[in-house]
């Protein structure tokens, strides 16, 4: 498959929206979480919930939107983004997933992971987020395992064990 210089120039242009766009959002949701209504439109939902959980509704509209991001207290919040990534989806609109880290105001030294996907819907003036999914991941704490002590009986074990063959050079063939 081949692409056309249209389409990789599309891809280029979606990759400069999605990037300004994660930019933009992360800022507000930041510095004036109560200006975040102002990314969504009468019909986008939106899902913020921790890993696993099943029983957060999603919400609907501008208006159950910011109540549900007001739950969230993320002002001062400190958003440490990984990767976006963004496609060209369906009617103009582009899928943007991210990856990041967040530190909550007054959390320092605590952050936690998440990821987020929104698509980005096409409109006269520009884009808006029709859907919007934010999980928090659980990230256990990666434990180092414990030290392996050899003994002598241990020592004595592996110096009993069988030797290992020599690889095997395949011999010149005969033509």
């Amino acid at each position: 498959i081949s692409a056309s210089s249209s389409s990789s120039s599309n891809i280029v242009k979606v990759s400069e929206i999605g990037m300004a766009f994660g930019r933009e959002y992360y800022t507000v949701l930041s510095r004036e979480p109560s200006r975040l209504h102002l990314f969504y439109a009468k019909n986008s939902t939106l899902l913020h919930a921790d890993e696993g959980d099943l029983d957060t509704p999603i919400s609907v509209g501008s208006e159950a939107i910011q109540s549900a991001v007001n739950k969230n207290s993320f002002l001062g919040s400190r958003f440490i983004i990984g990767s976006i990534d963004c496609h060209p989806s369906q009617n103009g609109g582009i899928l943007v997933n991210v990856l990041g880290q967040i530190q909550k105001r007054g959390q320092s030294g605590s952050t936690r992971h998440f990821m987020q996907t929104f698509f980005l819907a096409e409109q006269p003036s520009g884009y808006f987020i029709l859907n919007d999914n934010m999980r928090f991941l659980e990230r256990p704490e990666i434990v180092s395992p414990a030290p392996v002590s050899i003994t002598s009986a241990s020592a004595a074990a592996a110096a009993a064990a069988p030797a290992l063959a020599e690889p095997v050079t395949p011999a010149a063939s005969v033509v």
